[in-house]
């Protein structure tokens, strides 16, 4: 069986270490392939101690810029933003027949402008080989930007959302994954609660898992 790689992306602010390990920990009890699990880090990663079974790439990029990076890798890949928790196996993600398939971009949820109805959200994204080299390209042609997207007063532009405004600049060049299979805990969950075929829930925005109590939390959040 193919050895895949699972990517999360760390600039060094905002999340602890406890965010990459319990997201490790979580991809051990949901996977049966074999996999190496790795962690993007920017340059000022601190704030705990990493499992030491996680890899590590020094990407010299700040925020979440760091995990720009998975698009220029190759193999077989999956990204899961730090802020999503694992509800099911993960298996069934790289089963998808599909080279390049991204959650959806929730922003969308309630009300879908014309021209984006599939607008992706790349907190979860399976690559297969070079097929989201482009991606990085972009950046790079950007000038591989690396604004702190915490200060308001900042021009967020170019590559205003990383990888997410560079996708969603071409709408539909790739695939997306069910919202039953890929949730968002604020639009779905929060409302109708966990789909049955639900593999990851995501906590964009908030509450973040950690401040999140419910029950399907604590036991898969570990």
């Amino acid at each position: 069986m193919e050895k895949v790689t699972i990517c999360t992306g760390w600039g060094g602010e905002y999340y602890t270490a406890d965010y990459v390990n319990r997201l490790y920990h979580s991809c051990v009890r949901n996977m049966s392939r074999p996999f190496d699990f790795v962690l993007l880090a920017g340059p000022d990663v601190s704030g705990g101690t990493l499992d030491s079974n996680i890899k590590i790439i020094d990407t010299g990029l700040p925020y979440w810029w760091a995990g720009m990076v998975f698009w220029s890798l190759t193999g077989t890949r999956l990204f899961l933003d730090l802020d999503v928790v694992v509800v099911g196996s993960l298996d069934t993600l790289f089963d998808v027949d599909s080279d390049c398939c991204c959650s959806r971009d929730w922003s969308t949820y309630s009300h879908i402008p014309s021209g984006h109805e599939k607008d992706a959200n790349p907190g979860v994204s399976l690559v297969r080989g070079d097929a989201g080299a482009w991606v990085w390209d972009e950046y790079v042609k950007c000038g591989k930007p690396v604004w702190n997207p915490q200060d308001r007063s900042v021009d967020h532009t170019p590559c205003s959302m990383a990888a997410q405004g560079i996708l969603n600049d071409d709408p539909g060049r790739v695939d997306l994954f069910s919202q039953d299979v890929c949730a968002s805990y604020k639009y779905t969950v929060r409302k109708i609660g966990l789909p049955s075929s639900c593999v990851t829930v995501h906590f964009h925005g908030q509450p973040k898992p950690h401040e999140c109590g419910e029950a399907w939390v604590k036991e898969c959040w570990r």
